[in-house]
């Protein structure tokens, strides 16, 4: 089992950070450009930046103003709290489409099919399965498929 897969099946509890808001949490990136920084301050360096809105990240720490995230990859750098937003994405995880059906476990009623990579607005998770939204598709698919959600949420 990959370091990543046991923190996502065993997630810390969360704590409340300077926010008031529990740490760990997901939220997405806001803008079409964040810079992500090595440090909580305009003066560290500056590691990468996201170039699409709407990427699902992990709050791991805070400081002051700045939230330290993790994306899919496992990499962490710091953000403006401004450049992040509570608005809960996933990214389609796998090699193959995934069937995005009417209902949980209706594989006959598919409505359309994500590709991995997809990032989709999260509805709710319910046991196995979750509601998202995507390019004017609703529907179900099952959470092990999705990055951006813990096991027991």
């Amino acid at each position: 089992m990959s370091v990543d897969n046991l923190r996502q099946s065993n997630p810390s509890p969360p704590v409340l950070g300077t926010s008031q808001l529990p740490v760990p949490r997901w939220v997405s990136i806001k803008a079409s450009k964040v810079n992500v920084r090595q440090g909580p301050s305009r003066d560290h360096a500056l590691l990468w930046t996201y170039v699409r809105a709407g990427v699902p990240v992990e709050v791991i720490a805070e400081f002051d103003n700045w939230r330290r995230i993790r994306d899919r990859s496992g990499e962490t750098g710091w953000v403006l709290q401004q450049m992040v937003s509570s608005k809960r994405t996933v990214i389609v995880q796998g090699h193959d489409n995934v069937p995005i059906t009417s209902a949980p476990g209706a594989p006959k009623d598919v409505v359309a099919f994500a590709a991995p990579g997809l990032i989709a607005q999260l509805q709710s998770c319910k046991a196995q399965w979750c509601e998202i939204e995507a390019r004017g598709y609703d529907g179900f698919v099952p959470r092990g498929r999705l990055w951006g959600v813990y096991p027991a949420e």
